[in-house]
């Protein structure tokens, strides 16, 4: 089963390197491996071309945006599943990639979990089950999942949003389009958040694109309900919130 790994950069020469290398030295070879630079000036393509000779693929000019550049990618792709491995992350051992396809997968996305931390004290933990609650107030990693390629047939990332765009994929393949799903139950990779920005005006833009998803997604009627077990968040550990939960959302 072939795997195409691709990673997606912009001036990231102190991180691409130990990307590259969680890559390369799998034990699992069935992969293809291609890298998308947006025209780095700070010695980043310099280190991609000093493993040209094991790089499937890469290419090195101006993008849009993240959603651009792993479209680009997408394009370029010939595996049965497609990962994004993007600069700073990398994959916790060499032989992960054979421990998730050692056996035939079939399912249209696998995810599994990741550190936040590299002292491994920090951890995304997901649910077996994800429901269009999971959806409302979280995503899955694309870091740690692997998406059939079929999958991008129909529509690719929106390259209007500039941060919710994988959010929305998964949102809509899973909930809206049924696809089917497997949660390996253990963190895969290393989550590098080095080059997401805490700005105000990030967290605003983020708070636009999602709201104008929601109200393309889910029916006007359910959205105050959604909303009200949002703000619940904050009394997560009460009995009351994790019977919503389990008894209504699965979660």
């Amino acid at each position: 089963m072939k795997l195409s790994i691709i990673t997606v950069v912009y001036n990231r020469v102190n991180s691409i390197e130990k990307t590259i290398k969680s890559v390369l030295s799998q034990t699992y070879k069935d992969f293809e491996y291609i890298v998308i630079d947006g025209n780095s000036n700070d010695g980043t393509v310099d280190i991609i071309r000093k493993y040209d000779d094991k790089i499937s693929y890469w290419e090195s000019e101006p993008d849009t945006g993240i959603y651009h550049a792993m479209n680009k990618g997408i394009a370029k792709a010939a595996g049965d599943y497609i990962q994004f491995l993007n600069a700073g992350d990398y994959f916790l051992d060499n032989d992960m990639l054979e421990k998730i396809f050692s056996e035939e997968q079939t399912v249209d996305i696998l995810y599994g979990d990741y550190y936040l931390s590299e002292d491994k004290t920090k951890t995304r933990y997901y649910p077996d089950n994800l429901t269009m609650f999971f959806f409302y107030i979280s995503s899955l990693g694309h870091q740690a999942s692997f998406i059939k390629r079929s999958l991008f047939e129909k529509y690719t990332y929106n390259e209007k949003y500039k941060i919710v765009s994988d959010w929305e994929f998964f949102f809509k393949k899973i909930i809206f389009e049924n696809c089917s799903t497997k949660h390996l139950n253990y963190p895969i990779c290393y989550f590098d958040l080095t080059g997401i920005s805490e700005s105000q005006s990030t967290k605003e833009l983020e708070k636009k694109e999602r709201e104008e998803v929601i109200s393309k997604l889910i029916p006007k009627k359910l959205i105050p309900d959604f909303e009200e077990l949002y703000k619940l968040r904050a009394l997560q550990h009460t009995k009351r919130y994790r019977y919503f939960l389990k008894y209504f959302f699965n979660y």
